[in-house]
């Protein structure tokens, strides 16, 4: 009975927790195609659909050479503070007003993924 009542205790807590049920690359994945992909695409390339509104490329997630210069902390800065905040681009949006930092770190090894994928 007592298991019972913690588990009622801890139900609120669970259901509204921002935990992840799913690795972080695979909860990353899903925010990447939501929230990314209009302009780096869904692989990853940097040719969404939304590149020929912008003056500048979007990079290329999946140049091993390119995600391999970029340190994680870096990654995370640009997607939370935007292009600007780094010095890149100012047309790479600020996400850190809609993303939690747990969001934002699923991202960032998610992005990590796809350079380490096979060429198609």
């Amino acid at each position: 009975m007592r298991d019972r009542a913690a588990v009622f205790l801890l139900l609120p807590v669970l259901l509204t927790a921002r935990v992840p049920l799913c690795d972080a690359s695979e909860a990353g994945r899903e925010l990447y195609l939501e929230n990314c992909a209009s302009c780096h695409g869904s692989e990853g390339r940097g040719d969404g659909p939304g590149i020929g509104a912008l003056p500048v490329k979007p990079a290329n997630h999946t140049d091993p050479a390119v995600m391999s210069a970029r340190t994680d902390e870096y990654l995370f800065n640009v997607i939370a503070e935007g292009g600007a905040g780094v010095g890149r681009s100012p047309f790479m949006p600020a996400w850190g007003g809609q993303l939690t930092e747990p969001q934002i770190s699923s991202l960032v090894a998610y992005i990590r993924t796809l350079s380490a994928r096979p060429k198609k």
